[in-house]
C-alpha cells in the first residue's frame, strides 16, 4: 500500500513539471509572438506605388528677387500649344521617399532688353528635362502629405530677336541646374490612389535673359 502510495506521489509530481513546462513554452511563444507584432516591419514602409502626372507649371522670371518683363501666352494659346505643361512619372518607393521625372517647355515674350533696341518683342523658348527625389512627411495617412525636393534638370534655351537695325540675333545654351523646391499632395478620392499636387521648384543659375527661373506647379497623379 505504502508503494503505491508513493508511486502516485511520484507520477503526480512528475505530471505537474510537465505540465508546468508546458504553460511556460506557451507563455514564451505567446510572449514573442506578441513581441513581434509590436514590433514595427521595415518592410511595411516600402509602397513602390507608380503615377503618372500631369501638371500646369506656371514659368516665372526674376532679376534680384523682382520679376522681369518676360511674360506668358494667354492661358488659352498655352494650353494650344502644349506650353507650360510638365508631364513626368512618379514612383513612391517608401513612405517617406519617392523619385520624380518630367518634361516641360514654355515659350515667353518681352517687349524690352536690356542694354538691346528692339524692333518687334523678343521670344525665349525654355526646354527641361527635371529629375529629382522626394522627401515626404505624412501628415494624414495616404491622404496628405508634404515634401520636400531636390534634383537636377537638363536645360536647353534658346532667346531670339530683332533689334532696331533689322538684325535677327539668335542665342542657344544649354546647361544642367540643380533644383529644390518644396509643396504638397492630397488624396480627396475615397476608392482610389490618385492624388493632387502643388508645388514650386527653382532652379540655380541664371538663363540666357540674366534671370532666376522658378516654376510654380499644380496638378493630378494618377495611380497606376
Amino acid at each position: 500500500m505504502k508503494n503505491k502510495i508513493l508511486a502516485f506521489v511520484i507520477l503526480t509530481f512528475f505530471a505537474n513539471e510537465a505540465l508546468a513546462q508546458i504553460e511556460n513554452n506557451d507563455d514564451y511563444k505567446r510572449g514573442t509572438s506578441v513581441v513581434k507584432f509590436q514590433q514595427p516591419s521595415a518592410q511595411s514602409q516600402f509602397i513602390n506605388q507608380p503615377y503618372i502626372s500631369i501638371e500646369y507649371s506656371a514659368p516665372r522670371f526674376s532679376h534680384n528677387n523682382k520679376p522681369n518683363d518676360f511674360r506668358t501666352n494667354v492661358f488659352e494659346k498655352q494650353i494650344a500649344d502644349f506650353e507650360n505643361i510638365a508631364l513626368g512619372l512618379n514612383l513612391r518607393v517608401h513612405k517617406f521617399f519617392g523619385l520624380n521625372a518630367n518634361w516641360q517647355q514654355s515659350e515667353l515674350h518681352s517687349g524690352f532688353l536690356k542694354n538691346v533696341s528692339l524692333s518687334q518683342k523678343a521670344r525665349f523658348n525654355i526646354d527641361h528635362y527635371n529629375f529629382s527625389g522626394l522627401f515626404y512627411l505624412p501628415v494624414t495617412e495616404k491622404t496628405f502629405d508634404i515634401f520636400l525636393e531636390l534634383g537636377a534638370a537638363d536645360m536647353s534655351s534658346k532667346l531670339n530677336y530683332t533689334d532696331s537695325n533689322q538684325n535677327f540675333i539668335e542665342k542657344k545654351s544649354h546647361k544642367t541646374a540643380m533644383i529644390y523646391g518644396a509643396g504638397f499632395q492630397i488624396n480627396p478620392f475615397e476608392n482610389s490612389k490618385d492624388m493632387l499636387r502643388f508645388s514650386f521648384q527653382k532652379y540655380t543659375g541664371d538663363l540666357l535673359t540674366n534671370t532666376e527661373y522658378t516654376t510654380v506647379r499644380a496638378g493630378y497623379l494618377k495611380a497606376f
